[in-house]
């Protein structure tokens, strides 16, 4: 219970920031959460303002001081959770979106939240499991195709950063150029891909290593 003219200065600071005056209505929310600290209402709609200035640090400390104050705002809390994964705190983020799932599993901006986190996390297969259940609970919202996209994109990339077995075996080698076992491993890898030469150079080694071993001997011409 406030002032009148208080409470009208509040509504037009929020008018102001929805018409895209920011600066204005930044100054006036300042105001009004100078004079009602505990106002989560006035933290929120101050912080609101902060995030559409891009100005996200300190949006995100705004969001969190409301949050303290009115933790069961599921929509702060969503909102909140989307400044932090525009700050790239996707630790931080997960948990928030996640509490909004607890809270309302169906909620499909916390779904697309967590989905998008998770993505620039690189964990594309957790990333696929909240794709799975946003798409069972939300199938015509517009967003699937594009997020579905996104996904394929990531889990490609990330395949293609993966090591390969023989980039796997060629570490292991590195690491013990004396196994016998994982020169002759390598040399097979080698061979698959009709790579004489490498295979024979490895082949070779192997027998140096086990001079008695006849089954590693090599023509003399190859």
């Amino acid at each position: 219970h406030y002032p009148d003219d208080d409470q009208a200065r509040f509504r037009l600071a929020t008018v102001l920031g929805w018409n895209k005056q920011y600066k204005e209505s930044e100054s006036m929310l300042r105001t009004w959460v100078a004079r009602y600290p505990t106002d989560a209402d006035g933290i929120l709609q101050l912080g609101r303002v902060l995030s559409w200035e891009e100005q996200y640090p300190e949006s995100a400390n705004e969001y969190k001081h409301a949050l303290a104050l009115r933790p069961s705002d599921v929509r702060a809390r969503t909102e909140y959770a989307g400044v932090l994964l525009i700050l790239q705190d996707y630790t931080a983020a997960v948990p928030q979106f996640q509490e909004v799932l607890n809270l309302q599993p169906t909620n499909a901006e916390a779904e697309v939240g967590i989905i998008r986190t998770r993505i620039a996390m690189g964990a594309t297969e957790q990333a696929q499991t909240a794709f799975t259940d946003f798409v069972r609970h939300h199938p015509q919202d517009p967003r699937v195709s594009a997020l579905r996209s996104q996904l394929r994109e990531t889990q490609l990339a990330r395949a293609s950063s993966l090591p390969s077995p023989q980039q796997n075996l060629q570490a292991l080698v590195q690491q013990d150029p004396r196994s016998v076992r994982l020169r002759l491993a390598l040399a097979d890898q080698f061979l698959a891909k009709r790579d004489f030469d490498e295979a024979a150079a490895e082949l070779r080694a192997a027998s140096k290593l086990q001079p008695d071993n006849d089954g590693l001997l090599l023509p003399r011409g190859r």
